[in-house]
Parts: structure tokens; sequence; C-alpha cells
């Protein structure tokens, strides 16, 4: 019986840490001006990217891809994914894809998207976001107990589950606006 207890205590979630870690990660989120990083981008269908990534909240984001082939912005609430070398473009509407969550410009619990900590791991957490009224989902992985955004996976519509990690991180440092300004 005494290992039972013990086997439930270590097994089951500790609900006072992780209403704290969903405290700590919305004050991190809604504090977030700017991010700066490289990053590597990893999809369960084999394709591997690497690039840089700027973000200014609210909703401006640029990842521009070492390969020269791929870049991805964000403006007036539209995501535009570009094919340069094919000069073919796909725009979606910003609030339709999980970046959204991320580039909001403050967090709203109760209005906005529902944050639950999904895994804790030594030295990060892992927490899940989804917009509410959307079956969207992102996993945002942050450094813990001192929060900082080290990455995030998302799953498409067609299943492909795709991780990226961003490491050389610079927050709430200035970012021209001319960044994002479609070239």
């Amino acid at each position: 019986m005494r290992l039972l207890l013990i086997l439930l205590t270590l097994l089951l979630p500790n609900f006072a840490s992780a209403s704290d870690a969903i405290v700590k990660v919305k004050a991190y989120l809604n504090g977030l001006t700017t991010i700066q990083a490289q990053f590597q981008q990893h999809s369960s269908n084999g394709q591997k990217n690497s690039g840089k990534l700027y973000m200014k909240r609210p909703g401006r984001l640029r990842m521009d891809f070492a390969s020269g082939k791929f870049r991805i912005t964000v403006s007036n609430q539209m995501m535009l994914f570009e094919n340069l070398k094919t000069g073919h473009q796909q725009p979606i509407g910003l609030n339709s894809t999980p970046a959204a969550v991320l580039l909001k410009p403050k967090l709203n619990l109760e209005k906005d998207v529902m944050l639950t900590l999904a895994q804790k791991l030594k030295g990060s957490i892992i927490v899940q976001a989804q917009p509410k009224g959307s079956n969207q989902k992102i996993l945002l992985k942050f450094r813990y107990p001192k929060i900082q955004l080290h990455g995030w996976q998302i799953t498409d519509p067609q299943q492909i589950v795709t991780q990226v990690s961003l490491s050389n991180i610079k927050e709430n440092q200035p970012i021209k606006d001319s960044v994002f300004v479609k070239e």
C-alpha cells in the first residue's frame, strides 16, 4: 500500500506547480515584445531547415530559411508562405494558425487561449496552447524555472509534425519594422 501511494505521488501531476508554471508562462508571454533567434526545424516527413527568426508583438513574424528558398512572414493578420525560387505564395489568415497565440498583443486566458501544462522535465516545461474555439494546438517549449521560450511543435492538417528549436535567443531588443516588410 505504501509503495502504491509513493507511485501515485510520483505519477500524478503536482497541481500547485502546474498552476504556478502556467502563471509564469502567461506573465513571460505578456511581457515579451520581441525575439530574434536562430532556428532549427525538423518535420516528421524528414524535412530539415534552419534559419533566422524575428518576432515582434503584436502580430509580426519573419522566418528566413538559410537555404534561401523559403520565407514566412506575418503582418496585417496574414501569414504568407513564400517559395523564393518559384515565386509561389500561399497566404493564410493568422487566426487560423497556431502562431496567433504567440503574436497576440496580450494573452487573455479567459477569452483567447487555453494553456495547459503538457509535460514538466528537468530544466524545461512544455505547455499546450489552444486558441478558444479552435482545434489548432501548439506545444510551446520553455526553459524552467527561469521562463524562456526555446521552441514549439505544431501538427499541420496533413498530420505532419514540425518541431522548431531556438538558439542564440535575444528577447525584448528593438527590431526595425522594415524587417517585416515584404521585399
